[in-house]
């Protein structure tokens, strides 16, 4: 029987944190890339969602979750 991977709160929010920078950096390429200035907008839009997002969880909700003990270079789940 195969074992799913459980991930604990302080796993959640950090690849919550990996995600929202993923989608910034998604969409600014994009929008750097657009030639319509309404797609550009569009996506410049949803990038500067993402970097709100990405503050959110880091001031409001990272704090709640990361033991004194995890440093920082450990909170990366996804290899760069």
């Amino acid at each position: 029987m195969e074992r799913k991977k459980v991930y604990g709160p302080h796993e959640a929010v950090t690849l919550g944190i990996e995600l929202e920078n993923a989608g910034y950096h998604f969409y600014s390429r994009v929008a750097d890339a657009s030639v319509d200035f309404r797609v550009r907008e569009l996506f410049t839009s949803l990038a500067h969602a993402e970097l709100e997002h990405l503050r959110v969880i880091k001031e409001e909700i990272q704090p709640n979750f990361t033991p004194e003990w995890y440093r920082e270079e450990d909170q990366q789940l996804i290899p760069a």
